[in-house]
């Protein structure tokens, strides 16, 4: 165990972990030690800038914890965050060990947004994946990167739609990939939803995110809703 990992350890919270667990109820590889995000994250900038050499290091080791893997994430923007090639060369090798939706959700290189047309090929192959929490980063990737402004691609949205999957964690990133869509993007969204290609189930769930939304009118609920149907 290095430096890193014990001080994980020493920011454990047993109370936190069990709350943890019970939101993240599919994680079977990696332990839930309890340890608070802003903490890490904290964590992650302090090291990077004391012990670069280390961090390096402990992103070259096995982790025990989905907090290791988190920080993993981070320490990867931290140490690589300038250099776009550098960050896809550590998110391609860190992907792989993502085993459940809070690890996938919290990755978020910021140095994607300054290279979106870089990211697209990248995010076509993560979507076409075998993993469920690759094609899951693949369609969070998406939804931040390609639903606002001249960045729209609607083939992209129709690729995203048309995913079939039995597993709960893609289909809920369809969903909430396709409510952000309607915020963004209503027409092309709305045109989305009516055209059948998506599986009833993940249609169905689309529509009640958007219906959540504060940022979706009374009125464009109401024809959401109209293109509902029974599962």
């Amino acid at each position: 165990m290095g430096k890193i990992e014990d001080r994980l350890k020493d920011l454990a919270d047993e109370k936190y972990a069990e709350f943890a667990k019970a939101l993240i109820p599919n994680e079977e590889k990696y332990a839930i030690s309890g340890v608070r995000m802003p903490l890490i994250r904290n964590l992650a900038k302090e090291i990077a800038k004391e012990d670069a050499a280390e961090a390096k290091a402990f992103i070259r080791r096995q982790h025990k914890t989905i907090e290791e893997n988190m920080m993993h994430g981070m320490l990867i923007e931290q140490l690589f965050g300038k250099d776009f090639d550098a960050v896809m060369k550590e998110t391609e090798k860190f992907l792989p060990l993502i085993t459940n939706w809070s690890v996938c959700d919290t990755y978020n290189p910021k140095i994607f947004l300054k290279h979106k047309d870089k990211v697209k090929p990248f995010v076509m192959k993560w979507l076409s994946s075998d993993k469920t929490y690759t094609i899951r980063f693949g369609i969070v990737t998406a939804m931040r990167l390609y639903l606002k402004d001249d960045a729209f691609d609607k083939e992209l949205m129709l690729r995203i739609a048309s995913i079939k999957s039995d597993e709960y964690y893609i289909k809920m990133a369809v969903a909430w990939y396709m409510s952000y869509a309607v915020i963004f993007q209503y027409d092309e969204a709305k045109k989305t939803l009516a055209s059948g290609i998506m599986d009833p189930w993940t249609r169905n769930k689309s529509i009640q995110k958007a219906k959540e939304s504060y940022r979706v009118s009374d009125e464009r609920k109401k024809e959401l809703e109209g293109l509902k149907t029974k599962v």
